[in-house]
């Protein structure tokens, strides 16, 4: 059965992959500092979702006991990553800014939901 975490995290790839697209179809050179980091932002946003993804796939085969260890691994890379991307994303500038901005927010939020849910589950 596919819960609300699998929804979540297979729209955040779709969402991710689509977004990735659009940036490659611009085929820019991304050639100031500035520009290389709103990349750097892109992508430190694009290995956690990917983290995540990752994370809920082998979570939804194996079961939640199993792997602790990786899911805290997760949420400390998706914290660490998210706020490595909002902070290069200021320091960007161009096409990349924004996305970079946006998706270092979602993955943020995704680990605070993450966080929040696990600790509500714990606690029941």
């Amino acid at each position: 059965m596919i819960e609300s975490g699998d929804i979540i995290a297979i729209s955040e790839g779709v969402l991710l992959a689509g977004t990735w697209a659009w940036v490659l179809r611009a085929k820019r050179a991304w050639s100031g500092w500035r520009e290389k980091s709103a990349l750097s932002g892109f992508l430190c946003a694009t290995i956690s979702v990917v983290c995540d993804m990752v994370l809920t796939v082998v979570m939804h085969f194996r079961g939640d006991n199993t792997f602790a260890t990786l899911f805290i691994v997760a949420v400390v890379a998706g914290l660490l990553l998210g706020t490595a991307g909002i902070v290069l994303g200021f320091l960007g500038k161009g096409t990349l800014k924004i996305p970079a901005l946006v998706w270092s927010c979602v993955v943020l939020l995704s680990v605070a939901i993450t966080v929040v849910g696990t600790m509500q589950t714990m606690t029941q």
